[in-house]
């Protein structure tokens, strides 16, 4: 125990990402899966995604359909259903594109905001 953490070896793949708030995460691959844990092994995303990748203080989450959401490191999580999403620098909202090609925000609580 020299207080180092050690992660098992048992990933595939491994990627350490800076959140914004200096909170530095590892995006893990396992058995075909993407998942989240911080610097200290704990999990972050415990649900296997096929693919994660950190975008402006969140994770982009991607379905086995290609569809996509997001988790917000506070816990709120935007189910995969989207075409696209990503949250502009900064915003309280995510930019989305349905499957039908509709242009819209979306905030933290999942509220949508389309224009008709």
């Amino acid at each position: 125990a020299d207080g180092k953490v050690s992660i098992e070896p048992v990933y595939s793949n491994l990627k350490a990402v800076e959140g914004l708030d200096g909170t530095e995460y590892i995006i893990i691959r396992k058995d075909g899966k993407n998942y989240v844990k911080d610097i200290n092994n704990r999990d972050i995303i415990s649900t296997g995604f096929a693919d994660i990748s950190y975008d402006n203080g969140g994770f982009v989450i991607t379905s086995d359909e290609q569809l996509k959401g997001y988790y917000f490191t506070d816990n709120h999580v935007i189910q995969p259903k989207y075409k696209e999403i990503n949250r502009p620098n900064g915003s309280p909202y995510l930019l989305v594109k349905t499957k039908d090609g509709k242009q819209g925000y979306i905030s933290t609580t999942g509220e949508e905001y389309f224009r008709d």
